[in-house]
């Protein structure tokens, strides 16, 4: 074989284990990215909402027993932003926190964002910044998350909804 030829093989090869050595080393969220038709990642923007938030859901309780509730959160993960919109029925105001745990359905999470602190509002909106890497979590896993209201009665939480993808 050539000297050239030779040198041009080799650096082909080299390049060629390099680029797998790229791959295989991304964490699965990056190898694993879910393209939408026209080619843009489908995680950057989304909407979560928790639709039938009630007090039983509470873990480890007890909730407001008779407040309910929903939340829409959109959110854009390359922006690092993620906005609210609650709406809460017989929970008594202030609300003093609105926070998402890492939990499954009738699992106590860990508090991952605090998305407001007390607020006088039944029904409260609003934005706030939020680490992009968590946003794409939340996306992918929504399931995984549940969003929480409290108030001074319920100070372990008087509502509680799981999220999910708003599909629509």
């Amino acid at each position: 074989m050539h000297r050239p030829t030779r040198r041009l093989l080799e650096v082909s090869v080299l390049i060629g284990a390099l680029a797998a050595t790229m791959i295989l080393a991304q964490p699965a969220s990056q190898a694993q990215v879910r393209l939408e038709p026209n080619g843009t990642d489908a995680r950057k923007e989304a909407t979560l909402v928790a639709d039938n938030m009630t007090g039983a859901q509470v873990v480890p309780g007890p909730g407001d027993p008779d407040g309910f509730g929903t939340a829409r959160l959109p959110n854009n993960s390359s922006t690092g932003t993620i906005c609210w919109n609650i709406n809460t029925e017989l929970i008594d105001v202030p609300l003093t926190a609105s926070l998402i745990h890492a939990g499954a359905a009738g699992q106590e999470g860990v508090v991952v964002l605090q998305l407001f602190g007390e607020v006088n509002n039944p029904d409260p909106s609003g934005c706030r910044s939020a680490d992009p890497q968590l946003l794409r979590d939340l996306n992918q896993n929504s399931r995984e998350f549940y969003l929480e209201i409290s108030n001074f009665s319920f100070s372990g939480g008087a509502i509680r909804g799981q999220l999910r993808i708003d599909k629509s």
